[in-house]
């Protein structure tokens, strides 16, 4: 099933597309943490500049707590662009940001300094959290180069 999500890298909004399969080649970004083996969802920035997110469920099972598949998700992120990028709005009709103290940094994943919610892993962190969690601005404490990737954890399930 396909479902929009809206991305916003830059100046405009892009919808994204889930889609099965992966996005791109080689290992990907995310850590093994808790239930989890690796990243449920991952957004590439495409050469074009353009953004998919693939649900990665089939290969990596379930949420990283506990058990569910609808609880807290590890999100990779591939720069495959020409440009750098420091950041991205996310939005969903469901929930993402319900961040309740079960983020990826509990379970080991390395936190870092502007990060206060303890879903960011090394690199990310959240600003602009709506009222009903269903949107957010991703940030990163150093620009995501051309060709580098990252991690960071949400608190639902994206599609």
């Amino acid at each position: 099933m396909r479902r929009r999500f809206n991305l916003l890298a830059g100046a405009a909004a892009l919808p994204l597309v889930a889609a099965a399969g992966p996005a791109f080649a080689g290992a990907a970004p995310c850590i093994v943490a808790g239930s989890s083996t690796g990243c449920q969802y991952l957004i590439t920035i495409n050469p074009n500049g353009s953004t998919t997110i693939a649900n990665e469920t089939a290969t990596n099972g379930k949420g990283y707590f506990i058990e569910s598949s609808s609880a807290d998700v590890e999100v990779g992120v591939v720069n495959n662009s020409k440009r750098s990028v420091s950041g991205f709005f996310i939005s969903h009709n469901g929930s993402l940001a319900s961040f309740d103290g079960e983020g990826i940094d509990t379970y080991g994943a390395p936190g870092n300094a502007k990060d206060k919610t303890g879903y960011g892993g090394p690199d990310s962190y959240f600003t602009h959290i709506s009222s009903s969690g269903n949107s957010a601005d991703v940030n990163f404490v150093t620009p995501l180069t051309p060709g580098s990737s990252t991690y960071f954890s949400l608190g639902s399930v994206m599609a």
